[in-house]
């Protein structure tokens, strides 16, 4: 797991001058101004659940959509000229030939041009303190009226007229408790939330964070990467995806050494709340489908039709999409859960009522 020494110093730089970067963006809007007023930000596309849930397949996927336009790894880190980046990445010749194994170590093969979550990087811009260590996200208003809105909007405009495509895909975590907020913005747009069965899930989660954990102690590049790039799942800045007491509780399990405890208590908050969430909300409930990863793995076809039915994309594409994918929709093979008898009965005790909600 390593940062190209490239990579690093133009994240560092772009760090230090995000004022001058947003001033180009508001340049860049005003230059494709004519342009920008023929795109529709119609029906946005959001997949957002726990790291570790499906995600990133599910993004690749849709991604392969003609339609669909997402942010790539190449995008980072001069994310705020989406338009003119792209314009200088065409020039430069940036390829997507060369795929590897992604960090993660789960057999997902990954070149500049795949897409990625990045978006996190506007939302910290514009609401310090999301990520803030021992800060109480709550404590963070998404709603107020700072500008966002308005640069985000624009900033999804520009990257469709970049792409040439007419809907904007999108994978963000912490966008989980933001539905409502992205619903106020884009009234039409489309939900999917991944979810996997606890013990698997908690698992790979477990895996993960030993995995990052090493990786971030020993090459502080990483870190700080991770950091700018707005991933705090994992690692040694890794952040409860939770409010309140809610991240108290989890950090203090995190704090004791009891990471099967923290990541149950992570599960059932994120997946007990957005039903609760969908429950309250009858709009938001019908503009949310939750993909089981069971299901997109063992009835690959079947659930990827819902999937492009919810988000009204061309169901023409599901053939080609269940063919191309075919090798990757499978369990790990990689790994087992090796959990005892006393964290299985802790999984079941925290997870159990909310697991149920989604029938398991």
């Amino acid at each position: 797991m390593e940062v190209p020494t490239s990579l690093y110093w133009h994240s560092w730089l772009a760090q230090k001058c995000r004022l001058l970067w947003l001033t180009l963006s508001s340049i860049e809007t005003r230059v494709l101004q004519e342009e920008l007023r023929e795109i529709e930000v119609r029906q946005p596309i959001y997949i957002a659940g726990l790291a570790r849930s499906g995600s990133t397949i599910l993004l690749e996927i849709l991604n392969d959509v003609p339609q669909t336009a997402s942010h790539r790894y190449c995008d980072f880190p001069y994310l705020f000229t989406p338009y003119w980046t792209y314009w200088m990445q065409r020039r430069l010749g940036v390829s997507g030939s060369n795929k590897t194994e992604r960090a993660h170590a789960d057999r997902l093969q990954v070149s500049q041009t795949s897409p990625e979550a990045m978006e996190e990087v506007l939302w910290m811009h514009f609401f310090p303190g999301l990520h803030d260590r021992g800060a109480e996200r709550g404590l963070v208003d998404l709603a107020i009226d700072n500008g966002f809105a308005q640069f985000y909007r624009e900033h999804i405009q520009k990257l469709l007229l970049a792409r040439g495509e007419s809907r904007y895909l999108a994978k963000g975590n912490y966008n989980l408790g933001r539905l409502e907020r992205l619903l106020s913005l884009f009234p039409d747009a489309r939900f999917l939330v991944p979810v996997r069965r606890p013990v698997e899930h908690i698992a790979s989660l477990v895996k993960q964070q030993q995995l990052f954990q090493r990786a971030t102690t020993e090459n502080p590049k990483v870190a700080h990467y991770l950091s700018w790039v707005g991933h705090f799942e994992f690692g040694i800045y890794r952040q409860p995806m939770a409010e309140g007491d809610s991240a108290a509780e989890i950090r203090a399990c995190w704090r004791e050494g009891d990471e099967v405890r923290g990541w149950a208590l992570t599960w059932r908050n994120a997946y007990e709340s957005v039903a609760a969430r969908c429950s309250a909300n009858p709009t938001l409930a019908k503009q949310t489908f939750f993909v089981r990863y069971e299901d997109l793995c063992r009835d690959s076809e079947q659930t990827l039709a819902l999937v492009l039915a919810h988000c009204d994309l061309d169901p023409r594409s599901l053939r080609q999409l269940s063919e191309r994918y075919a090798q990757s929709l499978t369990f790990p093979d990689y790994y087992r859960p090796s959990f005892t008898a006393a964290e299985l009965a802790v999984i079941d005790e925290v997870c159990g009522p909310a697991a149920a909600r989604f029938g398991y």
